[in-house]
């Protein structure tokens, strides 16, 4: 009897650690324009977008605000296991007359976050003020997304240092005193085109907002910086169900010790990709991925031991690429999942 109870005893354990690990982190998705086909990049089909809603549905997630994303991350309150939050990036109107609909009839909370100066200008693609006060009415969360949309994560070409940090803060600063104005009060920034590095997070805390989102895939967990907060992109390309569906089904990746940074690297060049992770003996050894975009993988390896991933360098000519690292959960079976972005100066435009 007593080794089938110690299995049995293990068992458990085994049970209680997965529903743990499934209470412990979070999802976050941007999407941005909804049933707009003239912009095939940052648009989802209507269909496939009803789709996705109902697989969350069917799958057991729960759609959950930005403010109790907050609550979990910043005071480690409860959220549901396997909670989602759904963006839209920049303000279109097409949210409104395509997606807001299929949202309420699911019953989802979702958020806008809002570029000021497309608004202001009266664009047509965008939002009017009317409409965004309208769904705040509603409840729908409003965020901050800069004033001009523009490329925070190092300095244009040509732009000198001072220049740049006028740049950052008023994407920071003035973009929320005009939301201010209209009745609305960000708590939460997101960085246009996903672009930050050191420089930006620090002013972003010093701004004063309570959480910064990236548009780097990944879950989110308590252990990383609350200033750079991985959202999938659900658009063009990358909103097809199939990949949709793989997306969801990763799990957090804690990194410290992270080189290069996000952010610039000198004369476009990787000098190599270094890491720690928390808590590696949950990693397999043997099952290390690092990418980077324009180069797809390199010969990268994991010492479980001291908990290093070391990838080999390479040099990039586009202005963005991504790094992204995943390892494989022993216990779980599923690709943990980390990602950040790197720019080439040489290549700033």
């Amino acid at each position: 009897m007593r080794p089938l109870f110690y299995r049995l005893a293990a068992l458990l354990l085994l049970l209680l650690a997965s529903e743990a690990l499934a209470q412990g982190d979070a999802r976050a998705l941007i999407f941005h324009r909804v049933g707009d086909s003239r912009y095939p990049s940052t648009n989802v089909d209507v269909d496939i977008f009803r789709s996705q809603m109902k697989w969350l549905k069917d799958s057991g997630f729960t759609v959950i605000s930005t403010k109790k994303l907050e609550g979990f991350l910043l005071r480690g309150e409860e959220i549901p296991p396997k909670s989602v939050v759904i963006h839209f990036d920049d303000g279109y109107r097409s949210v409104i007359q395509n997606a807001w609909p299929i949202l309420k009839e699911f019953g989802y909370p979702f958020a806008m976050t809002v570029s000021t100066g497309p608004v202001e200008r009266g664009w047509g693609d965008y939002a009017t003020w009317a409409q965004l006060k309208e769904l705040q009415m509603a409840g729908v969360e409003i965020l901050c997304h800069g004033s001009e949309h523009s490329r925070m994560g190092a300095p244009l070409k040509g732009e000198n240092e001072s220049a740049y940090m006028a740049r950052i803060r008023d994407e920071l600063y003035a973009s929320r005193e005009v939301l201010r104005r209209e009745g609305f009060d960000p708590k939460w920034f997101t960085y246009p085109y996903g672009e930050f590095n050191e420089t930006v997070l620090a002013e972003a805390r010093a701004a004063g907002y309570a959480l910064g989102f990236t548009q780097d895939a990944g879950a989110a967990s308590q252990a990383q910086d609350k200033f750079a907060i991985p959202r999938f992109a659900v658009v063009g390309a990358v909103s097809d169900l199939g990949l949709f569906h793989e997306r969801m089904g990763y799990e957090p990746l804690d990194l410290y010790e992270v080189s290069p940074k996000a952010g610039p690297v000198k004369g476009g060049v990787i000098q190599a990709v270094r890491a720690r992770v928390k808590d590696p003996q949950k990693y397999k050894e043997g099952e290390v991925s690092v990418f980077v975009s324009e180069k797809g993988r390199l010969k990268a390896s994991f010492d479980q031991a001291t908990g290093l991933i070391t990838a080999e360098g390479t040099a990039v000519k586009n202005r963005v690429n991504r790094i992204r690292v995943t390892l494989k959960n022993k216990t779980t079976g599923k690709w943990a999942f980390a990602a950040w972005i790197v720019i080439n100066p040489e290549n700033s435009n």
